[in-house]
């Protein structure tokens, strides 16, 4: 007996794509995590940056899980590059704090997001903004893949700006504080109160 047909074909597809999205995100976890440590020198860096790049995007399937959308080839693109863009932003708050923690500042969070967090909150907002676009579009594939894709890089910001730097402060004897958000009509600053 051969089960045939494209009900059958549909989920083969799927179940391979789950399985090769899966493989893929470890890959790209154990690389990520690995230059971080080479670049770095230090594995809770290592571990502190795959966590807070990874966290987004367990909370996106969560979404995609309780909004009831399916794992497709175009919501599968989402993973990739939203990933692609959280390791980015969390190198450039890990490098700033590492920096500093080097030059001897004490208060090496909150430096590394007054310099860091305009820029990564001001280049979020562009590309889901940018992304957004398509919400609106006939074609339901580019819908899922704009609205996945917005919600996942809201989510990197969140856990670049407040979850990394709890972290650091928590993990790496920075002294945690109060966490805010300040914007103003001249400049954007996050930092820490």
């Amino acid at each position: 007996l051969v089960v045939t047909g494209s009900t059958f074909l549909g989920r083969l597809v799927s179940q391979s794509l789950t399985d090769e999205m899966a493989r893929s995100a470890a890959v790209a976890l154990v690389l990520v995590g690995g230059l971080v440590l080479c670049f770095f020198r230090s594995p809770r860096m290592a571990a502190l940056a795959v966590v807070c790049s990874g966290l987004p995007l367990l909370l996106v399937l969560g979404c995609m899980a309780a909004t009831g959308t399916a794992l497709t080839l175009s919501t599968s693109v989402v993973f990739a590059l939203a990933f692609g863009i959280s390791v980015d932003d969390t190198i450039h708050i890990v490098a700033g704090y590492t920096q500093r923690v080097a030059r001897g500042e004490s208060d090496a969070v909150a430096r590394t997001l007054e310099e860091t967090g305009g820029a990564l909150l001001l280049s979020t907002v562009a590309l889901v903004l940018g992304f957004s676009v398509l919400c609106v579009s006939h074609f339901p594939a580019n819908r899922d893949f704009a609205w996945l894709l917005s919600l996942t890089l809201v989510f990197a910001l969140v856990a670049d700006l407040l979850f990394l730097p709890a972290l650091l402060s928590l993990f790496d004897g920075d002294g945690l504080g109060t966490f805010a958000i300040e914007i103003t009509d001249q400049d954007s600053r996050v930092g820490v109160t």
